[in-house]
């Protein structure tokens, strides 16, 4: 027997002998004693096996925890079917954008012909505006802009270029002195002449590979696409689109004469 029980014994044994002589109520207040003490020491255990009312109401109250500056981290919730939610947007395939398609198919065109330009000490826009010039006399210059793709800016810049080679004269309109007009040269022309038989040795490689008929098919395409989507009316995002104000801009639209917007395609100098 332990100490511990040996004193709870006791007093118990005195107090049930009618012969002993030990006082009966100091008797009392030891075993009252020793039970308090033995309920203190096991109220800890108590409250571990049956949180306070107030303590499971924290538990279970998401907000409580806020309350004391914890913040409860669940895991990203899954669709239906188990897996994680993409980050791909409502919208096609970046592989089937239009845009693209065009951007990638005039990159693996133009990759065939750069090296013949440069070779002639040409850009690709010089080489536009020289084949837009074989087949005209003469035209104007915000004309020539439109055939050529290209923007006015930068067209002004080549010609003086091209002018200082003596691949193509300027001269003022005879009925109107403020229109400038452009014509090749015979130096110009002997150019394309030197260029011409490469060139449409590029393109015999590319008919082959891809068939005479397909590749007319597909200019003809091409053409269409062009009609169709000219015909489409622009629609402009400010007035057009309703979007999060966060994310749209705040810039103005800027309006262009007719001549000066016919280079959207990237390639300017």
């Amino acid at each position: 027997m332990s100490s511990f029980e040996s004193a709870i014994v006791a007093p118990a044994k005195i107090v049930s002998s009618p012969r002993s002589s030990f006082n009966k109520t100091v008797a009392r207040q030891m075993i009252n004693m020793l039970n308090d003490r033995t309920q203190t020491e096991t109220a800890p255990v108590a409250m571990q096996k049956s949180p306070p009312p107030s303590l499971r109401a924290k538990r279970s109250n998401p907000a409580a925890h806020s309350k004391a500056g914890l913040l409860r981290c669940e895991p990203p919730r899954n669709d239906g079917d188990g897996k994680a939610p993409t980050k791909e947007p409502p919208m096609r395939e970046f592989s089937r954008s239009l845009p693209m398609l065009l951007l990638r198919s005039r990159e693996a065109v133009m990759r065939h012909f750069r090296p013949l330009l440069r070779a002639h000490g040409l850009s690709e826009q010089q080489w536009r505006i020289l084949r837009a010039l074989t087949a005209v006399d003469a035209i104007e210059v915000t004309e020539l802009a439109h055939n050529a793709f290209l923007l006015g800016p930068s067209l002004s810049r080549m010609l003086r270029d091209l002018e200082t080679r003596k691949l193509v004269a300027r001269k003022l309109a005879k009925d109107d002195q403020r229109r400038n007009m452009v014509s090749i040269t015979a130096k110009g022309l002997k150019l394309i002449e030197t260029v011409a038989p490469f060139s449409e040795a590029i393109y015999a490689e590319i008919t082959r590979r891809t068939g005479g008929a397909k590749l007319a098919e597909l200019q003809e395409l091409l053409r269409e696409l062009e009609a169709s989507l000219m015909a489409m009316p622009v629609r402009h995002a400010g007035s057009a689109v309703d979007s999060d104000p966060e994310f749209r801009s705040t810039r103005g639209r800027k309006v262009r004469p007719q001549a000066k917007a016919a280079a959207p395609g990237g390639d300017e100098e």
